[in-house]
């Protein structure tokens, strides 16, 4: 996500920029406790449409500069957002919730969230702890841009179809039957989960080799934009028709889940990435502020856990709700877009304070110029 800055002729791509912001936006209205039948439709296709974005904006050199490049815009922004939740967030509560939490062992304090940070995994376990769950996505990111760099390498482009049709095989395999035979430790990494999701990055690739540079042009005329709405009022009824047959068959699920139709995953995400495509191609402009927010989503992930852990206490009990149990869908589009706002001010410091928590001092510019 840090590498969705994509020049396309020189000049950027506004509705990818929208996009982006879309799909946050949509995340942080999912990470609400908001009634499942709206949670199913949102999983069916926001982590995906993440994944598709980077791929769409991703251009690769060589294996040393990508991966160089990776570990600076993904892996630095990583380890420091995972800091920022141990000490501002996961440290503190426990503290204050487990007064005994200081005569806990090593392994508590320490080991497990360090593990945790090795996996990436937000699902705790005996030998792991995410303090930062939303994380595990840039981490998951980064092994996708790790193995788009090692195929990309390939000259032969035979070779190239056979090992992507054989990660769609596995990610078929993984999805529905959960299990590769792999030690526990592996299974539990986001590496697994970035090997059962790099189809999102193949179609990423493939839109923008043959979709992409035909939406270059983003000066509409009323007959495109008819159409365009046209794809989102389709593209979102296929969603609606997926999210009915899980219902049906009764299940819930998105592509990163387990034991479930691959098909059927699939259908919600292209669906939902189609509509979120569309209704930014529409949207077409927004305020610079807004923009602003659009360029830096990476900080949106790394910051809007923390800030939301602490916000939803204070709004609880100012306003004698009970909202992390329970949150409406109409509060939770509210709520979603003051946290978005907040998490302005961490970004604007980092950008300001800390540009290499991002991706070195070219993240200066972010502030005077947008790029």
């Amino acid at each position: 996500m840090s590498e969705i800055n994509v020049n396309c002729q020189k000049k950027r791509i506004e509705w990818i920029d929208i996009a982006k912001l879309l799909g946050i936006y949509i995340v942080l209205v999912a990470h609400n406790s908001i009634d499942m039948k709206w949670l199913n439709i949102f999983i069916s296709f926001t982590s995906q449409a993440f994944f598709f974005l980077a791929a769409v904006t991703t251009t690769n050199k060589s294996i040393k500069i990508d991966i160089q490049k990776s570990v600076r815009t993904i892996l630095v922004p990583y380890c420091c957002f995972f800091i920022f939740g141990y000490l501002f967030w996961w440290l503190p509560v426990e503290f204050l919730r487990n007064p005994q939490v200081w005569d806990r062992s090593i392994k508590e304090l320490l080991l497990k969230p360090f593990v945790g940070l090795l996996l990436g995994n937000p699902s705790y376990t005996s030998f792991s702890t995410m303090v930062n769950w939303p994380l595990w996505f840039l981490l998951t990111l980064f092994w996708l841009k790790v193995i788009d760099s090692l195929v990309s390498a390939i000259k032969n482009e035979k070779l190239i179809i056979a090992i992507n049709i054989l990660f769609v095989i596995l990610s078929i395999y993984i999805t529905q039957n959960g299990n590769l035979g792999v030690i526990t430790f592996v299974k539990r990494s986001v590496f697994y989960t970035a090997i059962q999701i790099y189809p999102a990055f193949i179609l990423g690739k493939l839109f923008k080799k043959y979709l992409l540079p035909k939406m270059k042009d983003e000066s509409l005329s009323f007959k495109k934009i008819v159409i365009i709405f046209v794809e989102l009022i389709v593209s979102v009824a296929i969603l609606l028709l997926k999210v009915f047959i899980d219902g049906k068959m009764g299940c819930h699920n998105g592509v990163y889940l387990e034991g479930v139709s691959w098909p059927l995953a699939w259908m919600g995400t292209i669906s939902g990435i189609w509509a979120v495509i569309s209704l930014s191609r529409i949207i077409h402009h927004v305020p610079s502020f807004i923009a602003f927010l659009a360029k830096n989503t990476i900080c949106i992930f790394g910051f809007h856990s923390i800030i939301n852990g602490y916000l939803l206490v204070l709004v609880d009990k100012l306003f004698k709700t009970n909202f992390k149990e329970y949150m409406p869908l109409y509060v939770s589009l509210i709520y979603a877009i003051v946290l978005m706002l907040l998490c302005m001010i961490p970004c604007v410091l980092v950008l300001k304070f800390a540009p290499w928590m991002l991706s070195g001092s070219k993240t200066n510019k972010r502030i005077t110029n947008g790029k």
